[in-house]
């Protein structure tokens, strides 16, 4: 049986995955990430604008979900078999401040299904039955959804802090179901997916072929919407953020049926950080909440037993960082873990953390920051995270080294500026 611990460093990224930038004639924005072993490939369509620009909820997800269910001259089974046949995947994913389409497939197919997957693209069809049967199934998961505390709480807290019509939160409720149409689907198409608005990621087989077969199937014209991706962006960038002035306010939301468990989201928002800032913050809040270890981990759940898990996170986009520290607990609890998270605060502010604490806390990050670099099939993931983010400028090595030199006594400051409990708001479901 082992004694002692295995040996622990600050893993150094000295280089990142090789990225290959390049435009086709009808002006989409290609980066190859090439895997040379591989004999799959990847395809990553991003398009610019997701919930924060829809008019209504679920336009957005419904016109990404519903695009593969029909299509010109093509039905939705005969999509499906195609797809099926060369075995590729087509996964919609939408976010606030953009959509994409992920696509899997042999090498060896490509060609065939960039040809089904171009076909989609440039001529959808939203046929009634798919609308129907998928809105009915959004419903009979939102009903299920509305009946957990968490689900209650996060909307509750975001709604606190912006309102309910903003952006941030542009949640579905009942109503909005009776609302949804096949035209209001179809606008969003019109508006929004097209190759003016569109980057193309392509991760593994990268070589010359597999190049030529994606400008020739999505470079050759124009399609799609004419929206272009800088309006989009500059749209997002507009957008006012304008938090209610709440601090240090309790919101409760009393479920219909009274269960033994509450949720509770607490928080505040926070300016968007720069250099050496940015890297403070982000180890202040892995410190304070952000990984098993954490300060919030080895008191309210180790040491009290409130809770089975309980974290805090940055949750980042175009204009500012939202501070959610989030859990669930026995309706009993709720008050102490309140006290408890404004006692680690009060903690972090008054002492210094030690070297031994934040060098662990610096190995995690750059443990993460490795394996989010990997160059996988997982990478195109992460960069698309980050352009929606806004952080398409983000110097990586330049992080790095800030996260290596911040010290415990900047971190104290960060804990002191940011995470002030006279700020927070804090929302509870249950």
């Amino acid at each position: 049986m082992r004694q002692n611990p295995p040996q622990t460093q600050f893993i150094n990224l000295d280089r990142l995955p090789y990225l290959e930038a390049n435009p086709l004639n009808n002006g989409i924005n290609t980066v190859c990430i090439p895997i040379p072993s591989a004999e799959l490939v990847r395809l990553d369509f991003m398009f610019g604008g997701g919930t924060w620009v829809q008019r209504q909820p679920l336009q957005a997800m419904l016109a990404l979900r519903l695009i593969r269910e029909g299509a010109k001259n093509l039905t939705s089974q005969q999509i499906n078999e195609k797809l099926d046949f060369y075995g590729a995947t087509f996964t919609p994913n939408v976010s606030k401040t953009y959509s994409a389409l992920t696509v899997i497939c042999l090498r060896k197919y490509l060609r065939q299904v960039t040809d089904i997957v171009a076909h989609i693209l440039r001529q959808p069809v939203y046929e009634p039955e798919p609308f129907q049967v998928t809105v009915q199934q959004l419903f009979s998961a939102f009903m299920m959804k509305m009946e957990r505390v968490k689900t209650r709480a996060e909307r509750l807290f975001d709604e606190s802090l912006f309102g309910k019509t903003h952006p941030m939160t542009n949640y579905e409720y009942q109503e909005d179901f009776a609302r949804l149409s096949i035209p209001l689907i179809t606008d969003y198409y019109h508006d929004f997916i097209g190759s003016r608005n569109c980057t193309i990621f392509m991760t593994g087989a990268c070589d010359g072929e597999c190049r030529k077969i994606i400008s020739d199937t999505f470079g050759s014209d124009d399609w799609g919407s004419t929206t272009e991706w800088s309006y989009v962006k500059n749209q997002l960038y507009a957008t006012e953020l304008n938090p209610k002035t709440l601090e240090n306010k309790l919101f409760r939301f009393d479920m219909p049926q009274k269960g033994v468990q509450s949720a509770l989201f607490a928080g505040c928002v926070l300016e968007r950080p720069q250099g050496k800032q940015h890297a403070s913050l982000i180890l202040a809040n892995m410190l304070f909440g952000g990984f098993f270890g954490s300060r919030l981990m080895k008191n309210i759940r180790e040491e009290k037993g409130y809770t089975y898990g309980i974290g805090s996170a940055l949750a980042a986009n175009h204009r500012c960082h939202v501070l959610c520290i989030q859990t669930e607990t026995a309706n009993q609890y709720v008050e102490e873990v309140i006290k408890e998270i404004k006692n680690e605060i009060y903690k972090l502010t008054e002492q210094k953390v030690s070297d031994e604490e934040l060098n662990t806390v610096k190995k995690y990050y750059s443990g993460n920051l490795c394996r989010s670099y990997e160059a996988n099939f997982s990478y195109p993931a992460y960069l698309i995270r980050k352009i929606g983010q806004g952080n398409a400028k983000l110097d990586t090595l330049q992080m790095q080294q800030f996260i290596k030199e911040v010290t415990a006594e900047e971190i104290q400051q960060t804990i002191a500026s940011c995470f002030n409990p006279e700020r927070f708001i804090w929302c509870v479901a249950g």
